[in-house]
């Protein structure tokens, strides 16, 4: 499993998920809501996994982590006698992107900047560079509450935040 800018998602959800076609339109809600707490494997560090015991039944091979909507592959048979390599790759998604400064206009480095959208359950996270400035990709369409700390500065939270409306700016006060 990777993003689409091909960095390797470690602990995501992975499972199959015999004969989608059963579901008709239901199944990708069926499935994005319900993943199944049984089969389910996560992926390693470097976004690999292993599915054994596969039933020998046309289905998908599903994906679901925290930073994107989940994934699935195109439909397959498993034969047990052959080891098969499905290579799930993340939507990009909307990118926020912004800068963090004081409020002499400095920039705040390793600031962390977290968003999270009740309405999709997606969320990011990033910490800002040398510049303040931070990047936060897979984001689905939708309203964000952004909240931003860093070490001696206080917290900071904007509600409502529109990925689509451009670069966002945000000043943090010392602690």
């Amino acid at each position: 499993v990777r993003e689409a800018w091909g960095a390797a998602v470690a602990d995501a959800e992975v499972w199959f998920l015999a004969q989608p076609e059963l579901l008709g339109d239901a199944y990708s809600r069926v499935a994005y809501a319900n993943p199944p707490s049984e089969g389910c494997v996560r992926t390693n560090s470097g976004g690999q996994f292993e599915l054994p015991s596969l039933p020998s039944a046309r289905g998908a091979v599903w994906e679901q982590s925290e930073r994107s909507p989940p994934v699935n592959s195109a439909p397959l048979t498993p034969d047990p006698s052959e080891v098969r390599f499905v290579d799930l790759v993340l939507p990009e998604g909307l990118v926020l992107q912004g800068q963090v400064l004081s409020p002499d206009g400095s920039p705040i480095q390793s600031a962390s900047v977290e968003t999270y959208s009740t309405t999709t359950d997606v969320g990011a996270e990033a910490k800002t560079d040398e510049n303040g400035l931070f990047t936060l990709k897979g984001l689905e369409p939708g309203l964000y509450d952004v909240d931003v700390r860093g070490e001696g500065w206080a917290q900071k939270s904007i509600p409502g935040v529109n990925p689509t409306d451009g670069s966002l700016l945000v000043t943090l006060e010392r602690t």
